[in-house]
């Protein structure tokens, strides 16, 4: 086989290996954001979540 048939079969093997990859993380997400929608972080978790981000925001993080 030459150089040049083998450089086709290592892409053909990474272009299947980045769909497979895309497919599992499309999947997750949907996943999680039916999840999120379903069930949506409770009242006091939301309030917790905001403190953080505006303490961070203040640190200047």
């Amino acid at each position: 086989m030459t150089i040049t048939g083998i450089q086709y079969l290592n892409s053909k093997k990474q272009e299947e290996e980045f769909y497979h990859a895309y497919l599992v993380f499309s999947i997750f997400g949907s996943l999680w954001t039916t999840i999120l929608a379903t069930f949506p972080p409770s009242e006091p978790a939301q309030a917790e979540a905001h403190n953080i981000v505006k303490m961070k925001i203040k640190e200047g993080d």
